[in-house]
């Protein structure tokens, strides 16, 4: 039998979704995700802000885009070598770009045990960081992979290539026939980055950090060319929803999720949605985060409600939602 307490969960919905109907039907305001007079896509990525094309759209430099052609978004301040975006998300608080971090031997063969390597873009003092929880190490073909940060190795794989013909191409096509190997080992492997620790000597003890904001992808040539000369090997970190097995098997351009990061002292200057000109259903929700260098980071974010629709870090951003906000505010 329901309790109470979810009947009037339930209620409340089918009531709010009535009213949200209504609204859209009958209204002519609409939410936007841009500031006033500022375009909100770039090609086929929409750029919500506090991103904007534009310094005077965004809410500073670090989430400037520069929109190449109308067609292509790159973030533009210089220290991030132009990375090109392909998603942003206000609800994860996430900026997804190609980055040519991916490294291989395959296109020009290297001998048997040699290292290769390829470091990421330094993403110190911006409000960026690699997502530790949205990314994954892989490695395809032959060989081994070792994820580092500052000189400390977090992560990495090995991969099982004897009596395989083990071009990468090659070593795809057979992991795909064999449906119960799901990267786990034979010409591919993948593994996530581990939390990671420091060292805090005013308090005798090891402290968990989630500040990563480089590292380095490196490759070790296999050892064994039993399965022929032609064996070869690459190794990337890549976004585990974007990731496709082949795709970037040959070097280039890899999709990587950001975190992007506003402070208390941000939310000086932003003022979350604000539906019915009443500050008590406004929020924000704060959460600390240490970064590699062991300092402390406060972070905050707009509270993104299922009532709300549009931008939340515009105060005029979103729309036709209030009652609802009200409504649950005051009888939840």
């Amino acid at each position: 039998m329901m309790s109470l307490s979810k009947a009037y969960d339930l209620l409340l919905d089918i009531l709010c979704l009535v009213l949200i109907s209504s609204i859209v039907v009958t209204s002519s305001a609409s939410p936007h995700i841009a500031k006033q007079d500022c375009s909100d896509r770039c090609g086929n990525v929409s750029i919500p802000f506090p991103f904007g094309i534009g310094l005077n759209c965004a809410f500073n430099v670090w989430y400037a885009i520069n929109c190449l052609n109308s067609s292509k978004p790159y973030l533009a301040a210089p220290t991030l070598n132009r990375l090109e975006v392909l998603n942003i998300n206000l609800l994860n608080t996430t900026v997804t770009v190609n980055s040519p971090t991916s490294v291989s031997d395959c296109q020009y063969p290297r001998p048997p045990g040699l290292n290769i390597t390829s470091s990421s873009v330094d993403l110190d003092r911006s409000p960026f960081r690699f997502s530790e929880s949205r990314n994954k190490l892989v490695l395809e073909g032959c060989g081994n992979t070792v994820f580092w940060e500052n000189g400390n190795p977090l992560s990495g794989c090995s991969t099982v290539c004897r009596n395989y013909d083990n071009s990468t191409s090659s070593a795809v096509k057979i992991r795909r026939k064999e449906k119960n190997n799901n990267c786990l080992g034979i010409t591919c492997c993948e593994t996530r980055i581990p939390d990671h620790y420091y060292y805090s000597a005013s308090r005798s003890s090891w402290m968990k950090t989630d500040g990563l904001k480089s590292y380095m992808v490196e490759l070790q040539t296999d050892d064994d060319r039993s399965a022929g000369s032609s064996s070869c090997g690459s190794a990337f970190f890549v976004d585990e929803d974007l990731y496709v097995q082949g795709r970037f098997s040959n070097g280039g351009l890899v999709p990587v999720t950001l975190d992007w990061d506003l402070t208390d002292l941000d939310f000086l200057q932003i003022t979350c949605c604000d539906p019915g000109g009443d500050s008590r259903y406004s929020s924000t929700s704060s959460t600390g985060v240490r970064m590699a260098n062991g300092t402390f980071v406060l972070l905050q974010t707009c509270l993104q409600l299922p009532e709300y629709e549009g931008n939340v870090y515009l105060r005029d951003g979103c729309a036709g939602m209030y009652l609802c906000i009200v409504l649950r505010v005051q009888y939840s």
